[in-house]
């Protein structure tokens, strides 16, 4: 019984890395997306074999959305504290600064900071980009003018 049950997990890790090169070879998004999801669950599951291909895979990912996400539900779900969790935290803030939405990154940021070990270089990386974003330009009393004589004001309609 022993040996049937290292052989269906060997098997299972061929599987899945093979699915893994795969996925990583056509660049697929769907395909990566799975991957990369399932090597997080055999993570999560005990399974420290397979954190690198995970990093792998998540950094394949095409849109950094996903790659974001895919860091994101690492830090969210790994042991407090753990090596995998501050890697997933540094996934994020590697990658935050591709997202194309300001908001997002902000949101990205202080996910990341929320998961970070506390006083952490990674904490402080994080909490100090949303400073470095762009700041919104307030609107000048001209253009304000200008646009209720175009539109007019709630109260005259």
């Amino acid at each position: 019984m022993a040996n049937y049950t290292q052989f269906a997990e060997n098997l299972m890790t061929v599987s899945i890395l093979e699915k893994s090169a795969r996925a990583l070879l056509t660049k697929n998004p769907q395909d990566l997306k799975a991957v990369a999801d399932r090597l997080l669950t055999l993570v999560l599951n005990g399974g420290s074999k397979f954190t690198a291909p995970f990093f792998i895979v998540a950094d394949a990912l095409p849109d950094a959305a996903a790659r974001v996400e895919a860091y994101r539900d690492a830090a969210r779900y790994s042991a407090s504290g753990s090596a995998l969790k501050q890697q997933a935290v540094a996934g994020i803030v590697k990658h935050a600064d591709a997202l194309p939405d300001a908001a997002a990154r902000v949101v990205a940021y202080r996910y990341a900071a929320r998961y970070s070990a506390s006083g952490s270089a990674l904490e402080q990386q994080a909490v100090g980009k949303p400073e470095d974003l762009p700041q919104p330009k307030p609107a000048r009393p001209a253009e304000i003018a200008a646009f209720v004589a175009r539109f007019g004001t709630p109260a005259q309609k």
